[in-house]
């Protein structure tokens, strides 16, 4: 089993497996490709990495920029298919993968050997690749200052960016001047010293513009897309803007580099950041979360779809600007900038209802923290009313503790009340007595301090359910603030379909314009080859009208009734199809087509030729 080994264009580092389970792995542009790059220096259909009988070859599909092999820091260009070595590297255009075999199906089932011993400046002993599977971090663009020196089984970043552009799009050294101390900074494993690595920094053209992907696109090693200044002098990528009647044309295309400036997986990864509430797998709009998920992974597709349709577009655009004559498609030019005028003002529009939307989802965010809040506090008031309802059922239980102290001290007194009675006029009755009085004011301190505990437990019974008043108007509040919460989240969703219904619109209309325009052309080809045809007969009748009476003048009775039928006949044949001509309906033509073909009738006057052909040959 193998690995290839890439960074995708979020930054984070991705393998695909290669091997009896998988024996083909292609990469390009196509949605149809296992590993997808929407990089311009990327075919559709790029490469593929097969195996078979144990071996793993890269094939290359007859791609634009080139499939490459790095072999002693040069690029080998693989002109069909080239068998693959463990940790070779690998680029398609600018897009680079790295091929990582297992030990056990190398040549002899070794283990690769470790590098050798590094000095001070590197974090820890000699590097090791384990099992053929290295660590070894893969830049997304080269030109950039990223990747760099190893460090303890990853590479960090480096700090020899070169800037100089070569013939062959590399710098003076591809590694920075061998490999020379860099500052790792991360890298996969996390060391703290390293040799530094800049990749091929000049790339193919080091641009000085600001177009291409992102911000800077390929700027500073990357393929130029404009025709501005190239430090190294490398291959210049794009049409530059023309001028004349195509400039409108060439800058209304440019317009399609901001098509996808407000991400479509922009929103996705917004609704993805609404967690899910109080631990169940909905949030607090009822809105399912695994389902946002796969319409978040749904819309990125489609991103990555709408990217790759309008570079071709873009293409296309720029092979009809190359391959159309000056004189003959400005009406069709015109036509098309004003289509790509509204569809970037469409595309305002949708970016201004997007921010809507943002905002909207922001606020429901604000609510929803405060809703939680709110939440959270219902949750200690509903715990501290439950320990305040347990302390006053201690003072009701201790309450009625007390009336039955009180009822038996009553009982007590009664029975000595009688004793006292019964045992009056003798001193141990006297004593008696006496300790039944103390016996009698101690029950009434007794009695006090339970009245007095009655009415502070009282107060406190009072107090406590204001306060649980209080907190149920809390919690009605809060669960007011919830439905709206949840309606405006479910409006929202609303709103997202109606953006989602309108795009589909939009791109239903531009299918049937698409269409409109295939038809239109055909019939302006088959004019044109009507025209040709027409314009072809008529020169013929006039050399032979010629050519008849230059015998007539010179006596020649030669020519049969027969000929001259056949050439009225022929004539006839021809004023109908003028006629056909004339009755066709224009309308469906572009107006450059339309006002050429009426031109070409005005100019050539054919049934006006025709009869003067007519009326001589009769007069012969």
């Amino acid at each position: 089993m193998a690995k290839l080994v890439y960074t995708d264009a979020s930054g984070r580092e991705m393998s695909v497996e290669l091997g009896p389970q998988a024996p083909v792995v292609s990469i390009g542009r196509a949605t149809d490709c296992t590993i997808r790059s929407n990089r311009k220096s990327v075919s559709r259909h790029h490469a593929e990495f097969h195996y078979s009988n144990g071996r793993y070859e890269i094939v290359d599909l007859n791609s634009s920029n080139g499939t490459y092999l790095m072999i002693n820091d040069e690029r080998k260009p693989v002109t069909s298919s080239e068998f693959l070595q463990d940790q070779d590297e690998v680029w398609c255009g600018d897009f680079i993968l790295r091929f990582y075999q297992d030990a056990s199906q190398q040549p002899g089932g070794q283990k690769p050997a470790a590098a050798p011993q590094l000095n001070g400046n590197y974090g820890g002993g000699g590097l090791e690749v384990e099992q053929g599977y290295g660590a070894n971090r893969v830049t997304q663009d080269f030109g950039q200052d990223e990747v760099g020196g190893f460090g303890q089984g990853g590479f960090g970043q480096g700090q020899n960016p070169n800037q100089g552009g070569a013939q062959q799009g590399f710098g003076q050294n591809s590694y920075d001047s061998g490999m020379g101390a860099g500052q790792h900074q991360g890298g996969v494993s996390g060391g703290q010293n390293g040799f530094g690595q800049t990749p091929y920094d000049a790339g193919m053209g080091a641009g000085q513009n600001q177009g291409g992907f992102g911000q800077n696109g390929f700027d500073q090693g990357g393929f130029d897309q404009g025709g501005d200044e190239d430090d190294g002098g490398g291959v210049s990528f794009g049409v530059s803007a023309g001028g004349g009647q195509y400039a409108g044309l060439n800058e209304a295309s440019a317009g399609y580099d901001d098509v996808l400036e407000i991400d479509p997986r922009e929103l996705a990864s917004e609704v993805s950041e609404v967690d899910p509430y109080a631990g169940g797998g909905v949030s607090a709009g009822g809105v399912d979360v695994a389902r946002l998920q796969d319409e978040k992974r749904a819309i990125e597709e489609l991103a990555a779809r709408q990217a790759d349709e309008i570079e071709g577009l873009r293409r296309q655009l720029e092979e009809a600007q190359l391959a159309a004559p000056q004189s003959g498609d400005h009406g069709e030019a015109e036509r098309l900038n004003a289509e790509l005028r509204e569809a970037l003002e469409e595309k305002e529009r949708l970016s201004t209802e997007l921010r809507e939307t943002r905002e909207a989802s922001q606020e429901a965010i604000i609510e929803r923290e405060r809703g939680e809040d709110l939440d959270r506090r219902l949750q200690e008031a509903t715990s501290r009313i439950d320990e305040l309802r347990a302390r006053a059922e201690t003072a009701e239980s201790q309450l009625d503790t007390r009336d039955a102290d009180m009822a038996l001290l009553e009982r007590e007194l009664e029975r000595a009340q009688e004793e006292l009675r019964a045992s009056r006029g003798g001193g141990q009755a006297r004593e008696e007595l006496e300790a039944a009085r103390k016996e009698a004011a101690r029950q009434e301190r007794l009695l006090g301090e339970f009245e007095r505990r009655n009415r502070d437990l009282q107060a406190e019974q009072v107090e406590l359910n204001a306060e649980i008043e209080a907190l149920r108007a809390a919690a009605v509040d809060v669960g007011g603030r919830l439905e709206a919460a949840q309606a405006e989240l479910a409006s929202l969703g609303e709103e997202l379909e109606g953006l989602r219904a309108e795009r589909d619109t939009l791109q239903g209309r531009a299918e049937a314009a698409e269409g409109s325009l295939e038809e239109a052309r055909a019939a302006r080809a088959s004019l044109e080859s009507l025209e040709r045809d027409l314009r072809g007969e008529i020169e013929g009748l006039k050399q032979r009208l010629k050519l008849e009476r230059e015998r007539a003048r010179s006596g020649e009775q030669a020519a049969p009734g027969f000929d001259a039928g056949a050439l009225r006949a022929k004539m006839e044949s021809l004023d109908r199809i003028v006629d056909a001509i004339e009755r066709t309906d224009l309308q469906p033509l572009s107006t450059v087509d339309r006002v050429r073909l009426q031109s070409a009738i005005r100019d050539t006057a054919p049934r006006r030729t025709l009869k003067e052909m007519m009326d001589a040959l009769s007069e012969g």
